[in-house]
């Protein structure tokens, strides 16, 4: 009996290894791995890993998945990219998810919280697209096409508060002949998500600046974002 135990037990131990095996969502030479990228975070290693199966899945160190979303952007568009970087500037690498999308700058932005070493993917992020950072503060602003050819166009800032946006501030212009603001731009602060009306500009004021709305935005944003407080 002795020298049957390990005939027997051998087999049972094959089918376990084999029925794990198979629940692994990346064995060696996934072809249905879109996308695959790593960066060291606060000592350990992260890897994520994008499917075809629209699943964005990120292992710790151990391989762990400690981040599972198929609840991406997903208005008929498709995945176009994705990286790490340190978005919020606190010193610690989040995942930027790009879109190929009509609309530049589509994206999922999944932080990264130091305390708990999770992510957490911000909620509404696609809705402000191109976002950039106000170097120094934890205001960003982003730009998006509001019709019209790109001829009405809208900039709004925000505050990013854990996984969260709080929208405090917009930029909105129009060129556009059917519009009943044309040649103007509007500045509207935020506050209960109530609008209100700050200034009001001709549109010419953007003949001032070299790269017109553009530079407008950027540094109206730049110098002005303090006043827009919740």
């Amino acid at each position: 009996m002795k020298t049957l135990k390990p005939l027997l037990f051998l087999p049972f131990i094959t089918l376990i290894s084999f029925a794990l095996s198979a629940q692994q969502p990346f064995p060696e030479n996934d072809s249905t791995v879109l996308a695959i990228d790593s960066a060291h975070i606060n000592h350990q290693l992260y890897t994520a890993i994008f499917k075809l199966n629209q699943t964005l899945y990120i292992l710790n160190t151990k391989g762990d998945i400690i981040f599972q979303d198929s609840l991406l952007y997903s208005k008929n568009e498709s995945f176009s990219s994705f990286k790490f970087i340190d978005f919020n500037n606190d010193g610690y690498k989040d995942l930027l998810m790009n879109y190929a999308t009509n609309v530049p700058g589509i994206q999922d932005l999944i932080l990264f919280n130091p305390k708990s070493n999770r992510f957490q993917k911000v909620i509404d992020f696609p809705d402000y697209p191109a976002s950039v950072h106000i170097k120094g503060t934890n205001y960003y602003y982003s730009y998006h096409r509001s019709g019209c050819a790109d001829m009405a166009w809208d900039s709004d800032l925000y505050m990013l508060q854990q996984n969260r946006i709080i929208k405090t501030g917009q930029i909105s212009g129009s060129e556009c002949e059917d519009s009943a603001e044309k040649n103007n731009i509007h500045i509207y602060a935020f506050q209960h998500k109530k609008r209100k009306t700050i200034t009001v500009y001709p549109i010419k004021i953007l003949d001032k600046y070299k790269n017109r709305k553009w530079d407008f935005i950027e540094s109206y944003w730049k110098k002005n974002y303090s006043r827009f407080k919740t």
